[in-house]
């Protein structure tokens, strides 16, 4: 889940809708909790369940959080999901991406064409 992140000076203000793709952890998180932090109206999407994560931010204000789950790799799924919430908010300002798929580890000699292929 999203932690906390230390901002030395506050965000700008934007009060814009955010989309945010892998934001239930790492810098997905981050984004999600600097946009809230700025007034921003965030929606995270990912595979991953942050529905606390984004109540936590919404309670922290002064933005706002909502949580769909949504798996990138499925393109009709992840259209509909930015179709939803520009017509639920009446604009999408913003997109970042940061939905990541990461194989085992392993040597890049040892990955296949296939597992490289079913990354994108």
């Amino acid at each position: 889940m999203g932690k906390s992140v230390k901002s030395s000076g506050g965000a700008a203000p934007f009060t814009g809708v955010t989309l945010i793709t892998g934001g239930a952890s790492g810098i997905g998180a981050a984004c999600a909790q600097v946009f809230c932090d700025a007034g921003a109206t965030v929606v995270i999407c990912d595979i991953q369940d942050a529905h606390g994560y984004a109540d936590e931010l919404t309670s922290r204000g002064p933005g706002t959080c909502a949580f769909h789950y949504c798996d990138v790799s499925a393109l009709d799924t992840f259209a509909e999901i930015v179709q939803s919430v520009a017509e639920r908010h009446g604009q999408l300002d913003c997109l970042i991406n940061s939905a990541a798929r990461f194989l085992d580890w392993k040597r890049i000699d040892d990955i296949s064409v296939q597992e490289f292929r079913d990354l994108w």
